[in-house]
């Protein structure tokens, strides 16, 4: 009996043992931090340079998901071209920050559902010229002045032959003195030109008939070449000015960041632009005039705009090419499913619609 007892409290311990052991290497597996990879991109993700902290609206999702998950979060802050090299090499549990759901990302790693659906959007200069005055520089133009000059010079002469043609048949519209006959000449033929017709003055003689037929005719291949031409003048006067949406970026100087989402937009459109390190550089050449606009993700646009308002700077409110901004995993990651399951849940509450309201007001 004795002996019974004794090992019976020997296997007793030796379970109890087994199980307290289980309990702890669960606990301490449940606990082992998820390490994540970002970028500083204000206002997702906010370093603190003087702690080594994090703040910014990606920061509190993760931190909500780690907490849901059980684990908690160790940030590495790393340029954006590492973050994602990091996450394609399986080098991080994920990465978060801004960054943008595209077919070629998708094909080294995968990705969560997306938190945030944004897009790009263009900042530029507030003292850009309105339009009215955009015109009134292209009426000033010496292009335009050239081309109405020219334009009175030939109706000047035109209006020359029709007085030598009719002064003598026609004295009571075309005679009088040089000048008189010359200026009632000049009415003539910009009547004639601009098809008014007033009537008032018409050719009596055969050849005044003739040459007035031939100046008819003229007249609308003049005017069409006169129109396309006033036209294209303030057309480029006006481009080379505003930049009013995506369609003008054609005839700007554009910026944006290098190796985003930006750049394969404006590769795809064709349009020529200078890609900075990083958008503060990019803010900095604006408000200096090395260029004219910059296209990004609108919603960094804006928070960093608003963060500089003695700069002479603002985010137009057209909003292109849609953005979702999701969590990225290394390809065939087990943390996907437990990370969107988490995700789910946090995105369908008050304190992330709150989060939302303090970081990006205006989404």
């Amino acid at each position: 009996m004795c002996t019974r007892s004794v090992v019976r409290g020997f296997t007793s311990s030796l379970l109890a043992a087994f199980t307290l052991f289980l309990l702890l290497a669960g606990s301490a597996f449940a606990a082992e931090p998820l390490v994540v990879a970002t970028n500083r991109v204000p206002p997702f993700v906010i370093p603190n340079v003087e702690d080594g902290k994090v703040v910014g609206l990606t920061v509190s999702l993760v931190e909500s998901l780690g907490k849901i998950l059980g684990r908690p979060i160790i940030w590495k802050v790393m340029d954006f071209g590492h973050v994602i090299e990091a996450v394609k090499m399986g080098e991080v549990d994920f990465a978060a920050a801004a960054i943008s759901v595209t077919a070629e990302r998708e094909l080294v790693m995968d990705f969560s559902h997306p938190y945030v659906t944004t897009g790009l959007g263009i900042a530029v200069r507030s003292s850009q010229r309105s339009s009215v005055l955009t015109m009134i520089d292209g009426l000033l133009s010496r292009s335009f002045l050239d081309a109405v000059g020219s334009l009175a010079l030939l109706m000047a002469g035109v209006g020359l032959v029709i007085w030598v043609l009719e002064r003598k048949k026609n004295q009571a519209q075309f005679g009088g003195t040089v000048i008189k006959g010359i200026g009632s000449g000049f009415w003539w033929s910009a009547v004639t030109m601009s098809t008014v017709g007033y009537g008032d003055k018409t050719p009596h003689s055969l050849a005044g008939r003739i040459f007035g037929v031939f100046w008819m005719f003229a007249s609308i291949i003049i005017i069409s070449s006169f129109t396309a031409a006033v036209s294209a003048v303030l057309t480029v006067n006006r481009l080379e000015g505003d930049v009013l949406g995506p369609r003008d970026l054609h005839n700007v100087r554009v910026a944006t960041v290098g190796n985003t989402s930006a750049v394969r937009y404006l590769e795809g459109k064709q349009i020529r632009y200078v890609a900075y390190n990083n958008l503060s550089a990019a803010i900095e050449g604006l408000a200096k005039g090395d260029t004219d606009a910059i296209v990004y993700d609108a919603p960094l646009l804006s928070y960093l705009c608003s963060q500089r308002p003695k700069q002479d700077i603002k985010v137009l409110d057209s909003i292109f090419s849609r953005q979702n901004y999701a969590i990225a995993l290394p390809s065939g990651s087990k943390l996907r499913k437990p990370v969107n399951e988490a995700l789910l849940s946090t995105l369908d509450t008050p304190a992330w619609q709150d989060e939302m309201n303090h970081w990006l007001p205006d989404h």
